[in-house]
């Protein structure tokens, strides 16, 4: 049992930091693309509902500490 435990950990967490990457990744794209195209005032505009939902995202980084992952 210890194995198949060590496998959902190992996957869990191996999936929680792909996915919050590609959603890093995704606000660094739409900023960059935000500053080039409409300078600084734009930039936040841009990625705001983005950002919302990836900050939200990392609280279950609250769910690895407590489940001592």
């Amino acid at each position: 049992m210890t194995g198949a435990g060590s496998t959902l950990r190992w996957l869990y967490l191996a999936v929680y930091d792909v996915v919050l990457f590609l959603g890093w990744s995704q606000i660094l794209y739409l900023a960059i693309n935000a500053l080039s195209s409409g300078g600084t005032k734009s930039v936040y505009a841009t990625i705001e509902n983005p950002l919302q939902i990836w900050q939200t995202a990392a609280l279950f980084e609250v769910n690895i500490f407590v489940l001592g992952l």
